[in-house]
């Protein structure tokens, strides 16, 4: 059933948790026959979500006076309506509605590494080798002048 002006509804003795309903609907939970009934009232948001629940039972005379008269039922719903609309509500059980997962932020794309451009390479020289000092040559001598010999005096001859 639908409000004719969205219900805000404060939990107990708090202001933090407040529900705003804009409908309802009610199932009769839990007879016991010729004693009580429970009868669940399920609060929903603009969207139809459930967003809270409330229990009234009836029983004594209450419950007799239910007799065939669906009507009956429809009315105790709407004067529970009525006065939770009078302030703070006690007996609600709220509904966690679960928490929208937040979207992931979209992965940024991933940017190629700059590829540093390729230098030219000089191309490789042979490494010059040493040039191998000659060994030490012993500085020429001046070959000494030979030394005229003096010629032997022939040997005087005998004389005959």
């Amino acid at each position: 059933m639908s409000l004719n002006t969205p219900l805000t509804i404060n939990k107990v003795k708090t202001i933090e948790e407040s529900y705003v309903v804009h409908s309802y609907e009610y199932r009769i939970n839990d007879i016991q026959l010729h004693n009580s009934a429970n009868i669940q009232i399920i609060f929903k948001d603009e969207n139809g979500n459930i967003v809270m629940f409330r229990d009234r039972k009836i029983q004594g005379q209450e419950y007799r006076n239910w007799g065939e008269d669906d009507a009956y039922i429809d009315d105790i719903v709407k004067r529970e309506i009525t006065a939770m609309q009078s302030g703070i509500v006690e007996n609600i059980t709220p509904v966690r509605q679960p928490e929208p997962e937040p979207e992931p932020e979209p992965e940024p794309e991933p940017q190629p590494e700059p590829q540093p451009e390729p230098q030219p390479q000089p191309e490789p020289q042979p490494e010059p080798q040493p040039e191998p000092e000659p060994e030490p040559q012993p500085e020429p001598q001046p070959e000494p002048e030979p030394q005229p010999q003096p010629e032997p005096e022939p040997e005087p001859e005998p004389e005959a």
